[in-house]
């Protein structure tokens, strides 16, 4: 065993485990190996391949030989998620549109092609298309909310609703295919708080260059980072350290709900008493089915958004989990249909082909226009 910078100790002794077999599901084509590679990734996107493999105590060239189709292909997807209220980019607002028959796919195909939005899924239930939304400053906001999407004929109704805190954001969940102590040897120590800020931080030029290389790949290999900031890789790497070590981007993988084994997601949202919102935010905020839970403005307090295994799971959470607490007045459950962009990716187009994979530069302020 030897010690490394993130205060650890690395696992060089080969697991007893089979790791790299397939799973049992009927039909699943991916290994539970390939379910660990994914899990390190969104614990540490940019971790090497060297340092995955000694944490999960397989070879280095067999981790590659996994994990590299599944970049190829987009299955994985790493990318960089810009705190945008860090470095006064804007702060994000959640939007619940209601489309008018047969024009739901061209809604969201126009959304997904703004810079501004990072998120977009079709859902079934009262709303039709979920969107998140960075807006650059208040004027565009206003404008969005006042005369765009009311000048759209096909969005029949829109409500808004601004983040006020992050119980959980999305880069802070991953699956259960790591134990504890494997997880804590990938994970940076230290970051702070997601959108908990007290003073802005102002990035030069250089840096939010790097900002926005990363937002498109964030394994971005550092030598290819300096030529296109054109800057000494030296620079590079500290340029994206310091900016991690910062908060001002979280390195995560993106990965297909069909290779996490998580077929069903849904959108809950919650009204909930002033005095009970706090308490139950945290508890939803530790739950291993919860992608992301934060606070909102509106006729509702709480959005979370759920990964599960099945819809049997998604009864029991509501069931079991919701029941447990006192406080929650009423909630509506959206199931996500498909969903288009992702952390700024365009996964796939509204009739379900596959996008491209090219997102576009890290939506906010600093944004190119």
């Amino acid at each position: 065993m030897c010690t490394d910078p993130y205060g650890g100790v690395l696992l060089l002794k080969k697991s007893d485990k089979k790791p790299d077999r397939k799973s049992d599901r009927h039909g699943d084509p991916y290994s539970d190996l390939d379910r660990q590679i994914a899990c390190a990734l969104q614990v540490n996107g940019r971790a090497s391949w060297a340092r995955i493999a000694q944490v999960l105590g397989v070879s280095e060239r067999t981790v590659a030989r996994r994990a590299q189709p599944l970049l190829d292909s987009g299955v994985i997807r790493v990318v960089a998620t810009v705190d945008t209220q860090r470095i006064g980019w804007g702060e994000p607002v959640l939007l619940r549109l209601r489309c008018r028959p047969g024009t739901t796919r061209d809604v969201a195909q126009a959304l997904a092609d703004s810079r501004e939005t990072r998120t977009v899924m079709l859902t079934e239930g009262s709303t039709d298309c979920f969107v998140e939304v960075v807006p650059p400053h208040q004027d565009w906001l206003r404008e969005l909310l006042l005369d765009r999407l009311p000048g759209i004929s096909a969005v029949a109704a829109h409500h808004a609703h601004s983040t006020l805190r992050f119980f959980r954001a999305a880069h802070e969940w991953h699956t259960q295919a790591l134990d504890g102590q494997q997880t804590g040897l990938l994970e940076r120590k230290g970051l702070p708080p997601f959108a908990a800020v007290d003073d802005v931080a102002r990035l030069s030029d250089e840096e939010e260059q790097v900002v926005h290389a990363l937002a498109a790949n964030g394994r971005l290999p550092i030598g290819t980072l300096a030529t296109r900031v054109g800057v000494a890789p030296a620079t590079a790497s500290r340029q994206v350290d310091g900016l991690i070590r910062r908060g001002v981007v979280r390195i995560r993988a993106e990965v297909d709900r069909s290779l996490l084994g998580l077929p069903t997601e849904a959108l809950l949202w919650l009204r909930v008493g002033p005095s009970h919102l706090e308490r139950i935010g945290q508890a939803l905020g530790e739950h291993p089915a919860v992608r992301m839970v934060v606070a909102v403005t509106g006729d509702y307090q709480l959005c979370a958004d759920l990964f599960l295994g099945g819809r049997w799971d998604l009864y029991e959470f509501l069931t079991r989990t919701l029941g447990a607490f006192d406080g929650i007045i009423d909630f509506e459950v959206l199931d996500v249909l498909a969903t288009i962009k992702r952390a700024g990716l365009v996964i796939r187009d509204p009739r379900g082909r596959p996008g491209t994979g090219r997102p576009q530069r890290a939506a906010g302020r600093g944004a190119p226009r």
